[in-house]
């Protein structure tokens, strides 16, 4: 009987049939000949990594090596045997892939932390600047966590002008710049994920698809509650964005557009803006250098302050229709709205 077991595990083996063939951790594709190489900069916390070629044999993996992969080959990365409670550290202190060629991720990147992919939270700064400037990185790997840290994915795929599709985020409740410059830069990018968050944190989407240049589409936000800088600079740059999602809040916070859609030079037309008190830096820059915006309907009644409308229209179009509420009664001039443009009263 034990020889019987003995040859049936040896078979198994052979066929290549061993659990780690089903690993479901990060794994990188080559698509012709490139090179990989997780490197550092400043003192990140130290961590135990694995890697492997085909998911049988593992090796531990020192911090800077260059793995090379023909066409068609992979490699896979994970914790060491005790997983790591932490990775980077700061936004000065941090991880990232070094790569040359072109690269696919699948799986999850979760697996850097637990080598089971069985952590569902994200510590702080872990993943900020992962895959900065991985121009060959064609699809993005899973980041299926629950539960986020301050600026855990800041600047994560920062610069990945090859990056077409952005990964799913299915977060609800959000930290203190978890997605903060996440996608600047990302020229190639064409489809945002899903943003169904309705718990919000400071600068949680500051900058995240700033310069993303190909995005035509913004997704939905639906939050109700805003906090400080939390959409600030989010679309700045976006210069194919033809249609801003819905803002559907009320009640305003400190800087909480500021900027969000700055030299978004496709956008014909704003999103209703339904709240009727103005804070501080709320509005700053909102469209500024949109060249073809024409139409913005605002309802805000109170008097400005300094700060609260600065620059928000400035450089859009020559002609265009200004809705403003009946209960309004502030002045074009001092409001910032284009002499040229018709008002009308809703």
């Amino acid at each position: 009987m034990k020889r019987r077991i003995g040859l049936l595990i040896s078979v198994i083996v052979f066929l290549g049939m061993s659990p780690c063939n089903h690993f479901n951790g990060l794994t990188f594709v080559s698509s012709g000949e490139s090179t990989i190489a997780l490197t550092k900069s400043g003192e990140p916390f130290e961590v135990s990594l694995e890697y492997s070629l085909d998911g049988g044999v593992w090796q531990p993996y020192t911090i800077g090596e260059t793995i090379s992969l023909s066409d068609g080959e992979n490699v896979m990365f994970r914790a060491g045997g005790v997983g790591n409670d932490r990775f980077s550290s700061t936004t000065g202190d941090y991880y990232y892939f070094k790569i040359s060629g072109k690269l696919n991720a699948k799986g999850s990147v979760m697996s850097l932390l637990s080598r089971d992919c069985s952590a569902d939270s994200v510590p702080e700064y872990a993943f900020t600047f992962l895959f900065w400037r991985c121009d060959g990185l064609m699809s993005a790997p899973l980041l299926p966590a629950n539960t986020l840290s301050n600026q855990c994915y800041n600047s994560m795929f920062s610069g990945c002008k090859s990056l077409i599709e952005a990964p799913v985020l299915p977060a609800t409740e959000l930290a203190e710049g978890c997605y903060r410059y996440m996608f600047y830069n990302c020229t190639s990018l064409t489809k945002a994920p899903e943003l169904s968050a309705t718990a919000l944190a400071e600068n949680c989407y500051s900058e995240m698809f700033s310069d993303c240049t190909s995005l035509m589409r913004a997704p939905e936000l639906p939050a109700m509650k805003l906090v400080k800088e939390c959409y600030s600079g989010m679309f700045a740059g976006c210069k194919s964005l033809i249609e801003a999602p819905s803002l559907p809040a009320t009640e305003l916070a400190e800087g909480c557009y500021r900027y969000m859609f700055y030299n978004c030079t496709s956008l014909t037309k704003a999103p209703v803006l339904p709240a009727r008190k103005l804070v501080e830096d709320c509005y700053y820059g909102l469209f500024c250098k949109c060249a073809k915006l024409n139409y913005v309907k605002a309802m805000f009644t109170d008097y400005l302050s300094a700060g609260t409308t600065r620059d928000w229209l400035t450089g859009v179009s020559y002609k265009g229709t200004f809705v403003k509420s009946y209960d309004a009664h502030w002045n074009m001039k001092e409001c910032g709205i284009p002499k040229s443009w018709d008002l009308e009263r809703n």
